[in-house]
């Protein structure tokens, strides 16, 4: 009897290990292939510094697992504004964010950003303005059919300092169990149901 009990707890175990994992997608970020640019800054109009726009990758980013149907948000860069006293300052980022797991191709993404920098010679001052991603929801299908998406979030609005930082939620969508995981699910059914065999027969 006490066999019987150890068999069906095991595969309570099993099932709910399964469950558990088919249910959740490891996200291990590609720190060395993941990058904001900023390829393109003219000021118009700037004395007292430079203006300029500058970008900063808030990596290493930590690795997550996120379970279907569910978003995590997390920093991804900062930009800077050198000291000066300028606007009709215009930009342009490129984005890359890149995974180790799960294995997919990097999402990327170009942004316009338009700001004015207040303060002249003083550090921190004031920035105010725009970051706009041409594409900022992206969503990513895998080779198994599971997918999850990809938001760039823009920014809007008035610093007071001389940053602003930009975020990223991933949202995994839905998730395809793998073949071993299937197989173990089935295993753990079937040895269930031999337990609940076995001890109709006994109790007969």
């Amino acid at each position: 009897m006490r066999k019987l009990f150890s068999a069906a707890a095991m595969a309570v175990a099993m099932l709910s290990a399964t469950a558990a994992n088919a249910g959740a997608m490891l996200f291990d970020f590609d720190d060395a292939n993941s990058a904001v640019n900023v390829v393109s800054n003219t000021p118009d109009f700037c004395i007292f510094g430079s203006c300029k726009l500058s970008a900063d990758l808030l990596d290493p980013f930590a690795n997550v697992s996120i379970q279907e149907g569910a978003s995590k948000t997390f920093d991804f860069v900062t930009f800077y504004v050198s000291k000066g006293f300028g606007f009709d300052t215009d930009a342009r980022v490129e984005a890359i964010l890149a995974f180790v797991t799960p294995d997919s191709a990097p999402v990327g993404t170009g942004g316009t950003g338009a700001y004015l920098r207040l303060g002249g010679i003083f550090t921190p001052g004031v920035v105010a303005g725009s970051l706009v991603w041409d594409n900022p929801v992206q969503q990513v299908t895998l080779a198994n059919g599971s997918q999850f998406t990809v938001a760039f979030s823009n920014l809007h609005g008035v610093t007071f300092g001389n940053s602003a930082t930009s975020k990223v939620t991933i949202t995994v969508d839905s998730i395809v169990p793998e073949p071993a995981s299937w197989a173990l699910m089935i295993g753990g059914f079937g040895m269930a149901g031999a337990t609940l065999r076995m001890r109709r027969a006994l109790a007969a």
